[in-house]
């Protein structure tokens, strides 16, 4: 999750894993000023500000097709971001 995440103009990174069957682990990583945790938490995750994670029920395809035009919109609609205290601060 650290690759993508060190691609200039990433915002959030996230890594899809399938695991046992039925479930699929997502680890979520944001960069100074947003927040995976917010993501993650709307989904029954949890985690830190800028690392967080979710394991979602069903296979790697429901959990794309959940997971993905859920971040594109917290994107767009600045829910990622971080809260004004903590989203200047570097790692």
């Amino acid at each position: 999750v650290q690759i993508p995440q060190s691609l200039d103009g990433i915002a959030l990174a996230l890594l899809f894993t399938e695991g046992h069957e039925g479930r699929v682990r997502v680890n979520i990583r944001a960069e100074v000023g947003f927040s995976a945790l917010k993501l993650a938490q709307a989904v029954g995750g949890g985690g830190h500000l800028r690392a967080a994670g979710v394991v979602l029920k069903g296979d790697i395809t429901a959990a794309l097709d959940q997971l993905l035009p859920l971040a594109e919109e917290f994107l767009r609609d600045g829910r990622a971001a971080a809260p004004a205290s903590v989203a200047e601060q570097s790692p």
